[in-house]
């Protein structure tokens, strides 16, 4: 399989899916990176896409960041909106509440933590994890913030040089800051809620993390 563009709704893309570990070795194998086809790369697992760089060929990752007991509602109506014939693993999520659905087996426990650190599964996250998840949102990332989304899309077009090139893009641009993305529309978890405070418990983690993101967020405001 050789590499080339493919066009989607007039943006370019490569033939690849690096959304898993199959993916991700095809593309180092084809020599995704020292290709230079590709400006950006979007890949849900940090770790084992890290593979694709070298020492001469450095990536910057950069990414926005929602709150996490928001995102972990969302992922829940989410799961029960999607369940079918291929994921009966999700089924019970059907007649579950969100409140059910926080003390289950099904609820993510710390995601951002552990997708950072690679600490899956049922490891038991600490203090020094999170010192360490921190240090590498400090020395790798560029965050942005959901909330600011506006301000994030701008501090992105800067650092990396990117230009807004047609009206059709700007059109869809600002009607992503104004409207937001409605493809997945649920109802909204309501603050210090039963279902607030269990999903709180399970991503107390992260919810510290997300602290450390808004004020990384704002200390980078300077630079831009």
């Amino acid at each position: 399989q050789a590499l080339h563009t493919v066009k989607h709704f007039g943006s370019d893309y490569l033939n690849l899916d690096i959304t898993n570990s199959g993916g991700i070795l095809k593309a180092k194998d084809l020599g995704l990176v020292s290709s230079e086809l590709i400006d950006v790369i979007f890949a849900p697992t940090l770790h084992q896409t890290s593979i694709l760089f070298t020492p001469s060929r450095k990536a910057r990752m950069f990414a926005l960041f929602r709150h996490p007991i928001k995102r972990a509602a969302s992922m829940f109506y989410f799961l029960r909106s999607n369940i079918n014939a291929s994921s009966k693993h999700y089924a019970h999520l059907e007649k579950m509440t969100l409140e059910q659905y926080a003390v289950s087996e099904y609820v993510e426990n710390n995601w951002l933590t552990r997708i950072l650190l690679h600490k899956l599964d049922n490891l038991v996250i600490t203090n020094g994890d999170l010192e360490h998840a921190k240090n590498i949102l400090r020395e790798k990332c560029l965050v942005g913030l959901l909330s600011e989304f506006d301000a994030s899309m701008y501090r992105f077009e800067r650092f990396f040089g990117w230009q807004v090139s047609t009206p059709q893009d700007r059109e869809c641009q600002l009607r992503h800051v104004t409207v937001g993305d409605s493809r997945h529309e649920h109802p909204e978890i309501e603050e210090n809620s039963k279902a607030w405070l269990l999903l709180q418990e399970q991503n107390k983690y992260d919810m510290l993390l997300f602290e450390f993101i808004k004020t990384l967020f704002f200390i980078e405001q300077t630079n831009f």
